[in-house]
């Protein structure tokens, strides 16, 4: 990926210097083909060890030392990015859950193994809206827990209409949801379920036989998910105790290693029918995945890379400038992150453009008054922009932007440069049956290098925008529309960037 990146930014500048100097897939392992009918016996799950695959940064936690659960907590937050530590630098592992905190964690679960295999453990609900009296939509683990609602039926309100976010998870309450989640993604897979025999049945001295979770008990025992403390020869799951972050992490890294063999036991025929299922009717009528609308709003499940080319021009009224021989290049890489309970994903662009403006500067012979005179100019751009899914109703979709942003506008008479925070929104909506998608954000000033100054004086504030449509260009799908930039200055006058592009995704 990073190859790709440097090769993209390389062509990016290349391309910059030659225009001023003359004036997909990562190979998988293919899966087992097997025919799973029905385990005999479920071999014990093993402790991971993140010395199975090197991680790159490797997030340590300054109050997890080594012992029992370890292993868990770095496959979870290192290779599965399911659970995350604390600003402070700590993990506070002994520190319970409670049930918004589990279904982010669940959720992002779920989320790992889609992600994994190309597939969906769930159709998407025709009405996601989900409501409760104590838990609206700007609280931050409400996106969390309507999808496990919604979605995936793995979670539920109260009868009294409320959520209770806050109320701690106990161990009957974690077996219930781990063993949902389970059948769940055993039944999607159309793998059978493991289960315990008369034989196997662990019999519990604190939970009577008809108790309302026993079974899910049973089958997080029997799979060793979970587990039963000895005493006196007599085994108790003690349902009503608290669950701490310790007790999720161990728990999910069986979860998901079962269902990493569950998935693997399917054969090349039927993981290939699953994410056909996955796509459903409306995906599946674009060949080749081409959502491009959807890879630029919806989080990628891969890497991406775009190039796009455009060609404009510029408006200034203070200096006369207003024409169309503007030519424009950008590269542009992007993926999905998970940082400190945050996830969305991100993008860098590196752009080249091209102008001939009309720059107005006083006379450098001191005897006053303004000189003008045309210049080419060219930018050299680097954006990074990160963004947030926060919307979802009614087919729009919505997300946050921030960033950063650095240019340098280099010409003979009033060369610039600027570097500032981007702030903004990315949204899509369908709209007289074609996908439209907006994207638009303020860069605000952080650092302004003061060089040879024109009239208008320089660049205080950007207001970028864009908007564009799926359309076919010589047998390619791409991505065509108009962007554009309103530049502010000191001086009060205002220049105005259009133009036409097309992107497309390598």
């Amino acid at each position: 990926m990073i190859k790709k990146l440097a090769v993209i930014f390389s062509v990016v500048f290349l391309t910059a210097s030659l225009a001023y100097g003359a004036e997909k897939t990562a190979v998988k392992k293919a899966p087992v083909k097997t025919t799973v009918k029905k385990a005999a016996a479920l071999p014990p799950v093993a402790v991971v060890s993140t010395s199975e695959a090197p991680v790159k940064k490797l997030i340590t936690f300054k109050d997890l030392k080594k012992g029992p659960a370890y292993d868990f907590v770095m496959k979870m937050v290192n290779d599965y990015q399911v659970i995350s530590g604390y600003p402070d630098g700590t993990f506070k592992g002994t520190k319970t859950i409670n049930r918004a905190e589990f279904a982010k964690i669940v959720t992002n679960a779920l989320d790992y193994v889609e992600k994994k295999y190309e597939i969906s453990l769930a159709d998407e609900p025709a009405d996601s809206n989900v409501t409760f009296k104590d838990f609206k939509a700007k609280h931050w683990a409400y996106p969390f827990a309507s999808k496990l609602i919604a979605k995936y039926k793995l979670f539920s309100g109260y009868p009294d209409g409320t959520f209770k976010p806050g109320k701690t998870i106990n161990r009957f309450e974690m077996a219930t949801v781990l063993s949902k989640t389970l059948r769940l993604i055993y039944d999607r897979c159309e793998v059978t379920m493991p289960q315990p025999s008369s034989k196997e049945v662990v019999a519990l001295k604190d939970v009577k036989k008809n108790h309302w979770a026993m079974k899910d008990i049973q089958l997080m025992l029997y799979t060793k998910i979970m587990t039963a403390t000895s005493a006196n020869k007599l085994k108790y799951f003690k349902g009503n105790a608290n669950v701490n972050r310790y007790d999720v992490a161990i728990a999910g890294v069986k979860l998901i290693k079962l269902s990493d063999s569950a998935i693997a036991s399917l054969s090349a025929e039927k993981l290939a029918a699953l994410r056909k299922k996955s796509a459903g009717p409306a995906a599946a009528a674009l060949p080749d995945e081409k959502d491009l609308i959807a890879k630029s709003v919806v989080i990628p499940s891969k890497p991406q890379t775009s190039l796009a080319g455009g060609y404009g021009g510029v408006y200034e009224k203070g200096s006369a400038t207003d024409n169309w021989r503007g030519l424009s290049l950008a590269g542009t890489y992007a993926d999905k992150f998970s940082v400190l309970g945050l996830s969305g994903n991100y993008e860098m662009t590196g752009k080249y453009g091209y102008n001939q403006v009309v720059y107005t500067v006083p006379n450098s012979n001191g005897g006053g008054g303004l000189s003008a005179s045309i210049n080419n100019e060219h930018r050299l751009e680097l954006e990074a922009n990160t963004t947030y899914p926060v919307l979802d109703f009614y087919g729009i979709k919505g997300k946050v932007l921030l960033g950063a942003k650095h240019f340098y506008l280099r010409n003979e008479s009033a060369p610039s440069s600027f570097t500032g925070f981007n702030a903004g929104v990315v949204s899509s909506a369908k709209i007289w049956d074609r996908d439209l998608l907006v994207k638009a954000f303020y860069s605000l000033p952080l650092i302004r290098t003061q060089l040879t100054p024109s009239v208008q004086g320089q660049p205080i504030q950007l207001f970028d925008y864009e908007a564009s449509v799926n359309a076919t260009v010589f047998d390619l799908p791409m991505l065509v529309g108009l962007t554009g930039e309103t530049m502010l200055f000191s001086g009060g006058d205002n220049r105005y960037y259009n133009m036409l592009f097309a992107r497309y995704f390598l």
